[in-house]
């Protein structure tokens, strides 16, 4: 389970809100992408009392596949929060977190160390225009 929250900015409408929990596989060559758990909430359901409260997602994660932060290959698990406003305007959050309890190679210890856990713990993130802007176009991620 986590939680997050919304900020809107004046003047810009949502048009809708996509929450999912993915694990993503990459490395030397194309990137995985598995999507364990999706919801859109469209313009209709949005209202401004969404925006004062924290927004919560509960899903029970699988077995696998483990997080993995090898040399070569790489699986990550995030919480992907993305809103979606007019003019294809579309923001992106992605707040990282390990599935499993796995081991870390020597080299990559230090660079990986910030990497939190998700447990029965509450994530508590923003996300709003200007965090992390990108237009939407066919190949956006």
């Amino acid at each position: 389970m986590c939680e997050y929250r919304l900020r809107a900015v004046e003047g810009l409408a949502i048009h809708a809100i996509e929450t999912s929990v993915v694990w993503i596989a990459g490395g030397k060559g194309s990137e995985d992408i598995g999507v364990h758990f999706f919801q859109r909430i469209s313009k209709d359901a949005i209202s401004p009392s969404m925006l004062q409260r924290p927004q919560r997602v509960s899903t029970v994660l699988p077995n696998s596949p483990l997080s993995y932060p090898g040399m070569i290959v790489q699986i990550r698990w995030c919480v992907r929060v993305r809103m979606f406003y007019g003019n294809e305007l579309e923001l992106n959050q992605d707040l990282d977190f390990t599935l499993g309890d796995t081991q870390v190679p020597d080299t990559r210890e230090n660079s990986l160390a910030d990497n939190q856990k998700l447990d029965s713990g509450t994530i508590d993130s923003e996300i709003a225009p200007g965090d992390a802007p990108s237009e939407a176009s066919a190949d956006a991620s």
